[in-house]
């Protein structure tokens, strides 16, 4: 009886802990955006990596953003997504994505990149512009997974789930 009352009592205790955790990882991905101004034109880009770090160096991040701000002052948001798939399948379009609370975004008009990856894998992508709105829906809930024309795609770990949000908090600002 008392080993139980004393897990119950540290249960919000170790909640807590788990939320400071996960908090550490968005701030410290909010930390990684890098920002350059172009000499010629004024404008300034902000963006998350597009590349892993160690031995995933070479490899893309499945969700990446960016930020730019023109010398008149408009600010546009690119958000990036990339999976694999073994059949190669060009001029398609359309991308999915799925939040872990249930919500969607969709824009079945994104063009679909594609291009050789290594071994029999090609890589698909789509970049396409996001409103303040759905880069809010990155920043504040947790991405499931997602899928660009039939080939599903997810961030690997729950890790990159977490630094996706920190990503999206740091392009807002």
């Amino acid at each position: 009886m008392k080993k139980l009352f004393i897990t119950i009592l540290l249960i919000p205790f170790i909640t807590f802990a788990q939320s400071k955790k996960e908090l550490k990882v968005i701030e410290k991905s909010a930390s990684q955006i890098t920002m350059e101004k172009d000499k010629y034109d004024g404008t300034t880009t902000w963006r998350s990596p597009f590349f892993g770090k160690g031995l995933a160096a070479t490899t893309r991040k499945r969700v990446s953003f960016t930020r730019t701000l023109d010398k008149e002052g408009k600010i546009n948001y690119y958000l990036s997504l990339t999976t694999y798939g073994l059949a190669l399948n060009y001029n398609k379009e359309g991308f999915i994505l799925l939040f872990e609370d249930g919500s969607r975004l969709e824009k079945p008009k994104a063009k679909v990149d594609v291009k050789s990856s290594e071994g029999s894998y090609w890589e698909y992508s789509v970049f396409v512009s996001l409103t303040e709105d759905e880069l809010d829906m990155f920043a504040n809930k947790k991405v499931d997974s997602f899928k660009i024309y039939i080939y599903e795609g997810k961030p690997i770990t729950k890790k990159s789930i977490l630094q996706v949000m920190g990503y999206a908090r740091a392009i807002k600002f």
